[in-house]
Formats: C-alpha cells, structure tokens, sequence
C-alpha cells in the first residue's frame, strides 16, 4: 500500500469532498449591500452538495458558512435567538471587520430567508457532527475571524466536489 504525506491538507474519507484552499493575502471590503437597517441580508438557498463546484463570491461564501451555522441550531431562529453563541460571534466579527473595512457601520448578516430544504439538501455530513459543530470542521465555526477571512479573502475559495 502506497503512502502519501501532505502538509495542511484536511482530507475525509467520505465520498463527497468539500475543501478550503487557504491564502494570508487577499482580504478585501464587503462587496455586498448594507442595508439600511445595518445588515447584510441574505437568503439561505445555495446548495453545496457533490457537485463539482468553487466558490470564490463573497456572498456565496458568506451563505456556506451561515447555511453551515445554522445547522448547528436545527435551522431553527428562535434557537439562534436564544442560545446562537456561534452565530452571534461570528455576526459581531462579520460586523466588526465590514464596518472598519468599509467604514460604514455595519450590524452584522440578516437570514431574510432560509430555505433550508434547499440549502442542507447534501450539506457535506463530513463537516456536521449529529448536527452540532466541532472539531470535525473543516474550519472551526468556533473561530470567527477564520470565518470572517474566508469569506472576504479573494485568494481563499470553497470547492465541493465527490471522489
């Protein structure tokens, strides 16, 4: 059996892949709108299944990892409300980092709409554990300002894909 080492690489061995390609260079501005209630809306209805895929829009970033997010708390709002520490961390990071980037006050991201049916139809079960984040993530949702600069780095994308 052949051996094969490889240095900052996450790796499954699952049949459907979803990977990061990570760079430190490359953060920019928030291309999305502000609205004028502060957010930036957005409605969950991507899917990130096996298909063969990259993502490298901050938007379509930005739904991977509150789809991602949201299936930690069932995809239900009221839980979010209640008990998203995950989620209201990373909106305060994701506020934090549009609003001194783009030097106009930003509150952080507003689901206008999840279709979750749509968006957590083949969400890699690879980065899902019962349904709570953990360390199996590929990132860790635990780690906000990793969310927030893989969302607004150009150089860093999300490609999904099945072996």
């Amino acid at each position: 059996m052949k051996t094969q080492i490889r240095s900052e690489v996450w790796e499954t061995n699952s049949s459907s892949v979803h990977s990061f390609c990570f760079s430190k260079r490359g953060l920019e501005k928030c291309h999305m709108k502000i609205h004028e209630d502060g957010y930036v809306h957005i409605t969950l209805d991507q899917y990130f299944g096996k298909d063969e895929a990259q993502f490298f829009n901050q938007k379509t970033k930005l739904k991977y990892i509150v789809t991602w997010l949201y299936t930690c708390y069932d995809f239900d709002k009221a839980k979010i409300r209640d008990e998203g520490y995950i989620f209201n961390n990373f909106n305060e990071a994701f506020g934090k980092y549009v609003t001194e980037h783009n030097g106009v006050s930003c509150r952080g991201v507003k689901v206008d709409e999840c279709k979750w049916e749509d968006s957590y139809d083949y969400f890699d079960h690879q980065q899902l554990n019962s349904g709570w984040c953990d360390d199996n993530c590929i990132v860790s949702l635990w780690d906000s300002q990793a969310c927030v600069e893989f969302i607004f780095n150009k150089y860093v994308g999300l490609q999904t894909g099945c072996d």
